[in-house]
């Protein structure tokens, strides 16, 4: 799908496309922290003219023509950067990837009950 121009850092719509609105729809785990255990859907996003740079995405929703769509987390990546440079994938390709992440639940939501 191509954007227009004039948004190069807006995430963009789903279009009309049932399949490809239900991808983009998310539940925002900031409103109930189970939700991190289900499996959350990213866009890869990029821009025909800086080749370098990318962006993971987290919609919420599948947005609208001429509206912004919203989006939880917005990370760009720089391609050439150091940090990324020379990480190369040494797992084996025939099994699933395990990409999930343990997350301190009093550290997400905030509910620290120390005094400072």
């Amino acid at each position: 799908m191509q954007g227009r121009a004039s948004s190069k850092d807006a995430v963009p719509h789903a279009g009309p496309n049932r399949a490809r609105m239900d991808w983009f729809r998310n539940p925002n785990p900031a409103t109930d922290p189970a939700l991190l255990e289900q499996d959350q859907r990213l866009l890869w996003l990029w821009n025909i003219d800086d080749e370098r740079r990318g962006r993971l995405v987290h919609p919420l929703e599948a947005g609208a023509f001429g509206r912004k769509t919203r989006a939880d987390v917005d990370v760009t990546v720089i391609r050439d950067a150091d940090d990324f440079s020379s990480l190369s994938f040494r797992g084996n390709l025939d099994e699933p990837l395990d990409l999930s992440a343990a997350i301190d639940e009093q550290e997400f939501t905030g509910t620290d009950d120390e005094k400072l």
